[in-house]
């Protein structure tokens, strides 16, 4: 299972990581095929991510490189940190796919 893969990656089994991993990869659908190597690396990415915002908000938007992230995806990668922003994430689908691109997770 990929959770178990990524939780074996994380090095001494840091549990604030791992916390993270058990919570973020429980929100992508059974149905995405993801390796858990690539994966490791996308969550180390962003759980690093989050730690660094310093304002009330946070946005990057990135194409992955195996030689800068550790993976690479078939699309552009945007992450959003914010406390609480009721409905932040169906905002940003929908202005995404009124632009014509596609969400996949």
């Amino acid at each position: 299972m990929l959770l178990e893969g990524v939780l074996e990656r994380i090095a001494d089994n840091s549990e604030p990581l791992a916390g993270f991993a058990r919570a973020y990869l429980h929100r992508i659908p059974w149905d995405v095929a993801m390796n858990p190597d690539p994966a490791y690396q996308e969550v180390v990415g962003l759980f690093e991510f989050i730690k660094r915002r310093i304002g009330p908000i946070a946005v990057r938007a990135y194409n992955p490189t195996l030689d800068i992230h550790g993976y690479e995806s078939t699309g552009t990668v945007v992450e959003v940190h914010v406390d609480d922003g009721p409905f932040l994430v169906d905002s940003i689908t929908a202005e995404l796919q009124a632009h014509g691109l596609a969400v996949v997770r």
